[in-house]
């Protein structure tokens, strides 16, 4: 897959599973956002007021929310 095609694809299951997320989930979408544009960990816990480790486990959850729509969406595809 070319890079292009996966920022594509990235950025799709980004918009999906921030459509409806709430919580610690909606938190996580943020800091993968603010990752995107440079933000460290640390960087972003001061903004959030929240310890780094904090910011870790939210983006955690965020990857495995994404990799569990990548898996959907390729049966959808199947």
């Amino acid at each position: 897959m070319e890079q292009a095609e996966s920022c594509n694809v990235l950025l799709r299951l980004l918009e999906q599973g921030e459509a409806g997320a709430t919580g610690v989930i909606a938190k996580g979408f943020q800091a993968i956002r603010l990752l995107a544009d440079g933000y460290s960990n640390r960087e972003i816990s001061e903004r959030f007021g929240v310890p780094a480790d904090h910011v870790t486990a939210w983006v955690a959850k965020v990857r495995k929310r994404l990799r569990e729509l990548n898996c959907n969406q390729a049966l959808e595809e199947f």
